[in-house]
């Protein structure tokens, strides 16, 4: 009980009270603050706190937010300090850790076999610097506390005993490199006088500083404090890319830890040791561990010493040999690239001098969201694996995602479909999978509570056992602990699209057993033509999971070869099976495969065939677009290939042959390039300074990082053929002060396309509060932001809904230098219209918050991150057109 009071009625005392303006309340028709909630029988405790580790690579992980998860316990959610409304996003819902225990057979039903839960420690319940809360675990006032919204330490014991009783085990997220908002500095720093425009967050709730030693030296303006430096005492990081901010300034103003001190390395070990010890956890998740040095790393985890061990070293002492650490190394992926993965592995140490066990795999993360969602070229994945073979090495070990509780969750952007092949990916490639809370019930909003009563819940539980995604996702839970080859085999990828979106195949192998996992990420059927198992004897498929009936048995030919018809969105996953039968059909195409491999024109195609009938050309694929061949009466045969009409880029065609009903045979693959240069087509310049809203007098949010990034200058318009590219230099430098994945942050871009000679279309602007302009209607919208980039089109759309996701979101290309953000759409973006002119196009600025899965509110008066301007007004900072193309 004194564990979780007793260090706010102290820091009331030493601090003053103005540190706790606001005392918690208690009141006589609930319990006193600090009566745990769950009970276990001593006998369990004794049994059941401390077990052995896992083998990791068998787990499936379910990510839990405590605050949003379920309230076990109504009596804790409000401290009487305005900390808890479920109104609003920024507060306290009520979910806590009697919250979690109740629900461990609706979490167990599903699969999960570990549980990683947000921090459960003592939090700043409010900032008013920024008008937002520690609901999240992430703020810490005391690393030694259980949060007094979230439980008791008994509670948490009992949760502890009761997942391990189960066969269960328990993940805790940890943060080592800062503490909550307590200072902030304001206009310039100067890092030889630190108390220089430093500003003490003497409003904050419960206290204005953390409330034990040494975390609550924070005050450079006392000499002695100073002296101890357990902080850096610096400002926000600005530059990501210099290493000296990275370790030693503030991450999004949360007051940095000086992980060099030996104060706190040994106050960091011994404090998380306590959660070891004492509930009995299994592994911890770390927060934000590339903002810390390494050296820190080692001593964290691996110390010997013996009255304060690394918590690997204290972990083994009780039994648990493989104490899991896995850091979050969120590092931005770009396509092709391996600084991430090369980044990411040095926080793996060395043999000599190791540090974590494993990281979060970020990198994959982003690329499922390219290649899923956003229509991306299937060879992405090609590529990333081979980047994560060659630095991890053995990658069983990395906990694979697609969302998690920072960033927008699959479903904000992607369709159903799209998420069941993203699930199937996860649960059938090498690694750990994580499922974040509310995946299961399709939740949209980053942190909607899934408990009724709850921030966004609509007032409903939402724990639907017989839901669609809950049995979809016991179903590939199943499948991954069933087939080993899942979990032990080494991925080979077979097969993939270097354009677009389309067939993404790779075989998984741990020596015994061989699996091969099909996609068809494109909406359109496809042609898996010439598929090649990667053996030199027949084989046949024996299939596990399959979204569509398959419709023939799929037996290869002699040498392991098969093809055939994909639907849209469809995925197989099958068993590799040797045969003594194989495919052998009584027809052949061949093909006069041109010398020449980059195109600029059109080009005419030859070859010879026999046996088939209704000979067609298919390119990349798509079977329902194939172009009919001329066949003369000796077999031979010709067609244009249109490379006019196609998309810059990698492609490949193949001839297909119809035999009788269902058979058919194809040729050969041609691959080829086509580059068509760009011509600027439109030019408009914006007037610099007019991003005040519609009205003229909106004001941008009040914090510091706000420069008007919303305001556009000129917009250039350039056409290649059917691909469309467009320009937009900014007024302002474009800013990265939050390690935008994009390459750009503080302004997201909602541009509509309207298609002429298309019917439809809407004139509502999603999530904007605004109409169209007189005689504008949309037909798709391009959603652009730091970590955004959604497409969708006007079919469904609404004041809350931006209408049915698309995959086939445009490149993003930024350079910093001339202020140019430019957007690369192919005509598969505006569904293939036969010509781009006549289009009218309409752009916007606003800013997303993606915690929020919302646009920035606007109030009256702006504050931090609002603006300020009519409440009801139009979401709009900057805009320009409507304008035609030519």
């Amino acid at each position: 009980m004194k564990k979780t009071w007793f260090p706010i009625i102290v820091a009331c005392i030493v601090i003053g009270t103005g540190s706790c303006s606001t005392p918690i309340k208690t009141t006589s028709d609930r319990k006193p603050i600090g009566v745990p909630t769950l009970q276990v029988s001593a006998d369990d405790k004794a049994r059941y706190l401390h077990v052995p580790s896992p083998d990791w690579r068998d787990q499936i992980i379910y990510f839990i937010m405590i605050d949003r998860f379920y309230d076990g316990n109504p009596d804790n959610n409000n401290m009487g300090a305005g900390e808890y409304d479920p109104k609003e996003n920024a507060k306290f819902s009520g979910g806590d850790i009697a919250g979690i225990a109740s629900k461990l057979d609706y979490i167990q039903g599903l699969g999960a076999t570990a549980i990683w839960i947000t921090p459960p420690v003592a939090n700043q319940w409010w900032d008013p610097l920024v008008h937002y809360g520690g609901y999240h675990g992430y703020w810490a006032r005391d690393f030694m506390a259980v949060d007094e919204h979230f439980g008791t330490l008994e509670d948490y014991q009992a949760l502890s005993v009761m997942l391990h009783k189960r066969g269960m085990y328990l993940i805790q997220d940890i943060v080592c490199n800062h503490v909550g908002n307590y200072f902030t500095y304001t206009n310039t720093y100067n890092p030889s006088n630190v108390t220089e425009n430093l500003v003490l967050n003497t409003r904050s709730l419960p206290t204005s500083k953390p409330t034990r030693y040494p975390f609550d030296q924070i005050d450079p303006t006392d000499p002695n404090q100073r002296e101890l430096g357990i902080y850096h005492w610096t400002p926000s990081i600005n530059n990501y890319k210099d290493p000296h901010q990275k370790l030693h300034y503030q991450l999004s103003d949360l007051d940095d830890l000086n992980t060099t001190n030996e104060v706190v390395i040994k106050y960091l070990k011994d404090a998380y040791n306590f959660w070891i010890t004492n509930v009995g956890v299994d592994g911890f998740r770390i927060d934000t561990i590339i903002y810390v040095d390494h050296n820190f790393w080692h001593r964290f985890i691996h110390d010997k010493e013996e009255n304060s061990p690394g918590v690997a070293i204290m972990a083994s002492r009780i039994g648990k040999s493989n104490f899991i650490t896995f850091g979050e190394a969120w590092l931005n992926a770009a396509p092709y690239q391996d600084e991430c993965e090369r980044e990411a592995r040095s926080y793996l140490g060395t043999s000599q001098k190791p540090e974590l066990t494993s990281v979060l795999n970020f990198s994959l993360q982003q690329e499922i969201k390219r290649v899923f969602t956003e229509g991306g070229e299937t060879s992405l994945m090609t590529y990333r694996f081979a980047a994560l073979k060659k630095h991890f090495g053995d990658i069983h070990y990395l906990f694979n995602f697609f969302d998690n509780h920072d960033m927008n969750r699959f479903l904000q952007g992607g369709t159903i479909p799209a998420l069941k092949q993203a699930i199937v990916f996860l649960f059938t490639i090498p690694g750990i999978p994580v499922i974040y809370y509310g995946t299961e019930q399709k939740l949209t909003e980053t942190r909607t509570a899934l408990f009724a009563g709850g921030y966004g819940s609509g007032n409903k539980d939402r724990f639907d056992t017989e839901s669609e995604m809950y049995r979809f996702l016991r179903d590939m839970a199943t499948l991954r602990k069933t087939n080993q080859v899942f979990r032990r085999g080494e991925i080979i990828p077979i097969k993939d699209e270097p354009t677009g979106p389309g067939i993404f195949a790779y075989l998984m192998d741990d020596g015994k057993d061989q699996a091969i996992v099909i996609f068809n990420t494109s909406e359109e059927e496809i042609l898996v033509d010439n598929l090649d198992l990667k053996r030199q004897n027949p084989a046949f498929l024996e299939v596990l999971h399959s979204t569509r009936k398959v419709q023939k048995p799929l037996l290869t030919d002699a040498t392991g070869k098969i093809s055939f018809l994909l639907k849209g969105r469809s995925t197989i996953v099958a068993m590799v099976r040797s045969t003594n039968s194989f495919s052998s059909l009584p027809a052949q195409i061949s093909f006069d495969i041109p010398k020449t491999k980059v195109l600029t024109t059109n080009i005419l195609l030859r070859g010879k065939a026999q046996g088939v009938s209704n000979l067609m050309l298919v390119i990349d694929g798509h079977i329902g677009s194939a172009l009919s061949a001329a066949v003369n009466e000796k077999g031979e045969w010709s067609v244009l290939l249109p490379v006019e009409a196609l998309d810059n880029g990698k492609h490949r065609c193949t001839m297909y042959g119809s035999i009788s009903g269902t058979d058919f045979i194809v040729s050969p693959t041609y691959a080829f390039e086509v580059k068509i240069e760009y011509t600027k087509i439109l030019s408009l310049t914006d007037p610099v300074g007019d991003d005040k809203g519609p009205s003229g007098n909106y004001l941008y949010p009040t914090d510091v990082s706000f420069d008007h990034q919303m305001d556009i200058e000129r917009v250039d318009v350039f056409r290649a053929r059917n691909n469309l590219m467009i320009t937009l230099t900014m007024a302002r430098p474009i800013s990265t002060v939050w390690n935008p994945k994009n390459g750009f942050d503080h302004v997201t871009f909602y541009i509509y396309f309207f298609v002429r000679n298309r019917e439809g279309g809407a004139t509502v602007l999603p999530r904007q509060q605004a109409k169209t302009p007189q005689g504008f209607s949309w037909h798709y919208m391009s959603m652009v932001g730091g970590w955004n980039n959604n497409l969708f089109s006007s079919r469904g759309a609404s004041e809350e809904n931006y209408g049915t996701p698309l995959s086939a979101s445009p490149k993003i290309l930024v350079d910093p230098d001339k202020r140019q953000i430019s957007l690369r759409y192919t005509a598969n973006s505006f569904e293939n219209p036969q010509d781009l002119s006549g289009m009218k196009i309409y752009i916007t600025t606003w800013d997303y918050d993606g915690l929020e899965s919302a646009n920035r509110p606007i109030e009256r008066e702006p504050k931090a991150y609002r603006f300020g301007g009519d409440p009801n007004g139009p979401m709009i900072m900057d805009d320009v057109g409507p304008f035609v193309l030519p």
